[in-house]
């Protein structure tokens, strides 16, 4: 089976946003991030004058929604810098570009006008679908983005996909 598309800058940002909050490396990542906030905020909330449960207890949420915030606002504009400075054409001449993929019955092969890629499926780490993509893993930080709407209908993304999941899978059985 083969399929063409081009990778567009939102296709990168949903992969993203996929590793970010759907991967065991996300959650831990997001895990981190609150319990460093919560720290803080407990550090800024006990060493004040008062004695009062009622206002350390108001300090904590003041400091936490705070730091919450500043993070999330500083998270967003790093975010968006990285990706206006790295995230161009001219820079990423293999990656945002039009790509091949096609699905061979030991491995699988991707093909843009600059590389071609062969990884076999024993290679591979995880083929898994969302609402708009597939995604083949081929470590837990990287993987081959295939946009649905690559496809002229969602039964043959769906027939794609189930067909990446059966080679995957029995490579990895033998």
């Amino acid at each position: 089976m083969t399929v063409s598309y081009a990778i567009e800058v939102r296709d990168l940002r949903a992969f993203r946003d996929y590793v970010r909050f759907r991967t065991p490396q996300g959650k831990r990542v997001r895990i981190a991030t609150f319990v460093l906030i919560s720290a803080v905020a407990v550090l800024l909330s006990t060493t004040g004058t008062s004695e009062s449960i009622g206002a350390r207890v108001i300090s904590f949420v003041l400091s936490f929604g705070i730091m919450f915030i500043f993070m999330k606002v500083l998270n967003w504009i790093f975010v968006r810098i990285a990706e206006w400075r790295t995230l161009t054409p001219e820079r990423q001449k293999g990656l945002l570009c039009d790509h091949t993929i096609t699905l061979g019955e030991d491995a699988i092969v991707e093909s843009t006008s600059v590389d071609e890629h062969k990884k076999n499926w024993s290679g591979v780490d995880r083929v898994v679908a969302d609402s708009n993509y597939i995604y083949i893993f081929l470590t837990p930080q990287m993987a081959h983005i295939i946009p649905k709407r690559a496809f002229p209908s969602e039964e043959s993304a769906e027939s794609f996909f189930k067909r990446a999941c059966e080679l995957h899978a029995k490579a990895v059985a033998a």
